[in-house]
């Protein structure tokens, strides 16, 4: 049996961002809500976007 996967199919973009504790994180959240996501749900071809916060899953000492 042969299996034909389109080129959109085969290609996924990620991108993970680690930043430091924002000084005013209200403004952070604001900043990020207003224009990082918007910017992000305009690229081409994108099928699903999630964003996550969660600073728990980082275990150790600042380089």
């Amino acid at each position: 049996m042969t299996v034909t996967v389109s080129p959109a199919t085969k290609q996924i973009a990620r991108f993970v961002g680690m930043y430091d504790t924002a000084s005013d994180i209200d403004a952070f959240e604001r900043h990020y809500h207003d224009v990082h996501a918007p910017l992000a749900e305009q690229y081409p071809g994108l099928r699903h976007y999630t964003r996550s916060h969660e600073p728990g899953a980082v275990i150790g000492e600042p380089c």
